[in-house]
């Protein structure tokens, strides 16, 4: 802004407000906020200076100056205030998610260096806002946006009746499971997590909408050879609905039925980090369904592909390894109070790849 839009000697106050206000400008704020701004100091001023006559004259040159800088005063600050509305329109359209860099440049079409820079400025104008906010550390170039709605919890109409869920092992009988509740399944390559997946949707098709969305049966061969390992009828599944998938789960998830994933990998890239989030969106889309998540899982690590993070939204998080223990990692509500069956195990025998026999009682590593 020029140095001469106000001339007032022996005083650096205008310099410093010139300054003030061009900063604020350049950081995205709008002409209403600089006007109001110069409003409030132009009372301030008033008040020190209670002899000058001409500060309403000069204020109104400052408010002419801001509106040539904004309107007149270069195309590129147009260009990065009109970059900065198109994104504030968009993520409050969308309202939440998660994007990268590389996503903006799609959706406004920027292809020159001059463009992706306004743009990774913009940005970073609305992180400052709490629009936007980085995720990764801010190394990774995604970003997700703030969602400020909270549902309101109503206690008065909270139903406080577990849900009847069959689960193998007697699992079933030191845990409750409510709607909305994510069950994990962590276990080694072959340990026995797709038998398990398989036992539970037997044991619930006639209570629920058993979804089974598996990612490695896709031509239904392996899927019907598994089938026959329980020598049951085949009608006995066709209340299942076996359905092939490999990611985005949420888009397929029944938010009132038996969701079970059979199973979910570290996604394209091998990215585990995106795991715990990735269970998350399956959880926000329930309402009075479950989800049973199988998780890879490493042997010498004590959670799944993904770290610690994988055990946050569970309800109920085990872990199953080739030496046949099924452990209890994590059970937010036991079902007697007296017994809590966090850290128990059991051992188990696995006939015939299907058929999950108990071998001695639950009990802790010291008992």
């Amino acid at each position: 802004m020029s140095e001469n839009v106000i001339s007032n000697e022996n005083n650096e106050d205008w310099a410093f407000t010139e300054g003030c206000i061009e900063y604020m400008l350049r950081g995205g704020a709008s002409l209403e906020t600089c006007a109001r701004a110069l409003f409030i100091y132009n009372i301030y001023y008033k008040l020190l200076n209670p002899n000058l006559t001409d500060i309403d004259t000069r204020l109104e040159e400052w408010v002419l100056s801001i509106k040539d800088l904004i309107n007149v005063g270069g195309k590129e600050e147009k260009k990065k205030r009109q970059l900065q509305d198109e994104l504030t329109n968009l993520f409050e359209t969308v309202g939440e998610g998660s994007f990268s860099l590389a996503d903006c440049y799609n959706w406004l079409n920027i292809t020159d260096s001059g463009s992706k820079t306004a743009c990774r400025m913009a940005l970073n104008r609305l992180i400052s806002r709490e629009l936007i906010q980085r995720e990764g550390g801010g190394k990774s170039g995604r970003y997700r946006i703030v969602n400020q709605k909270a549902a309101k919890i109503d206690i008065r109409k909270a139903d406080t009746k577990p849900l009847l869920l069959k689960l193998p092992l007697q699992i079933n009988e030191y845990v409750n499971i409510y709607k909305g509740n994510v069950i994990i399944i962590s276990g080694e390559s072959n340990a026995g997590k797709t038998a398990m997946c398989l036992n539970i949707a037997h044991m619930n098709r006639e209570l629920y909408h058993v979804n089974y969305l598996s990612s490695e049966m896709q031509d239904g061969t392996e899927l019907k050879l598994r089938l026959d390992e329980f020598n049951r009828p085949m009608e006995d599944w066709d209340l299942i609905d076996f359905r092939f998938r490999t990611d985005n789960f949420p888009d397929v998830v029944d938010p009132r039925g038996l969701n079970i994933i059979d199973y979910m990998d570290e996604g394209k890239g091998g990215e585990a980090y995106q795991v715990p989030r990735r269970i998350r969106d399956i959880s926000e889309k329930l309402k009075d369904g479950l989800a049973i998540i199988a998780l890879q899982k490493d042997s010498q690590k004590t959670f799944a592909f993904g770290g610690e993070g994988t055990m946050n939204t569970s309800r109920l998080y085990m872990t199953i390894t080739r030496q046949g223990v099924l452990k209890i990692n994590k059970a937010k509500v036991w079902r007697n109070r007296n017994i809590n069956p966090n850290g128990m195990y059991c051992n188990f025998k696995l006939v015939a790849g299907c058929k999950f026999i108990i071998d001695g009682a639950w009990r802790r590593k010291d008992d």
